[in-house]
């Protein structure tokens, strides 16, 4: 009962389409870190089941396909962020995106001049 009325009032989430049941998309690892200001090299894994072809892409640049497989187990993907990132794979034939996971990257600063502020001025014995 409560999914027929999410459902009609369109706050149910749906995978992309029919056919995404069948299918699996997975990254590792979901999270790069880098130092603050430079790019951060990134070598991820990424598996996929379908029961079609489906093409691997980056979702700013759908035109170059890293690769297009039904199957793929451990595919090496080597990328630089600079910032978040999503993957998606597209039906080959229709170019319709099936699913897509997000890459973030997250900046550390070694000198974070707060905290180190903060470590120096507080005290439990004083």
């Amino acid at each position: 009962m409560v999914i027929r009325r999410l459902a009609l009032t369109g706050m149910l989430l749906l995978p992309f389409t029919a056919g995404a049941a069948e299918m699996l998309l997975d990254v590792r690892p979901l999270v790069c870190v880098g130092k603050a200001d430079e790019p951060c090299p990134l070598n991820a894994k990424v598996s996929w089941h379908a029961d079609r072809q489906l093409c691997l892409v980056l979702a700013r640049d759908p035109g170059h396909p890293f690769t297009c497989q039904q199957q793929t187990s451990d595919f090496p993907l080597k990328l630089s962020l600079n910032g978040n990132i999503r993957l998606q794979l597209l039906d080959a034939v229709s170019l319709e995106p099936v699913a897509e996971r997000e890459i973030r990257y997250l900046q550390s600063s070694s000198q974070s001049s707060a905290l180190i502020h903060r470590r120096l001025e507080w005290s439990l014995f004083r």
